[in-house]
Order: C-alpha cells, then structure tokens, then sequence
C-alpha cells in the first residue's frame, strides 16, 4: 500500500485520457476511438513499503473524491496541453 507523502500541483493542462466517456464529458477523437480527458487536479509524491517513492498524478471523482488517475482499468495515457 501507498502512502501520500505530499501533494504537489498538477502542470497546467495536464489531464488524463480513458477510453470510456460520459454524455456530455470533454472529448477528443484518435483515429476511430474517442476519449475522454479528465483534468489532472494535483500530484501525489507516494511511497510504498519498501522505501521506494513516486509522483502519481489525482483526479476528482464524480462524487467529489480524490483518486488516483491510473486506477481505473480505461486509463489510456496522460497528456499535456490542447
């Protein structure tokens, strides 16, 4: 398990893409497939058991709840910017 150590800004612009949309959420089209993005709110800097750390960007849920942006399964990539 991860531990947040601090939290740190997110880069301006910087949002993370999933493959599944909602109605009416911001959307961009690659080839044949069309994405949703998701603004990245802040960074976690983590550490795990071992010592080892890690900056691990969040996202705002739905309901308000602060995640990490790779937890979900149609996480594609981040990206930065347009």
């Amino acid at each position: 398990m991860e531990k947040i150590i601090q939290i740190i800004p997110a880069p301006s612009g910087m949002s993370a893409q999933y493959e599944e949309h909602e109605p009416n959420e911001p959307r961009v089209r690659v080839g044949h497939k069309i994405y949703q993005r998701v603004p990245i709110a802040c960074q976690a800097l983590v550490q795990d058991e071992s010592g080892n750390t890690a900056i691990r960007p969040m996202i705002v849920t739905n309901e308000g709840e602060y995640q990490f942006a790779t937890t979900y399964e149609d996480f594609i990539s981040l990206s930065f910017g347009g």
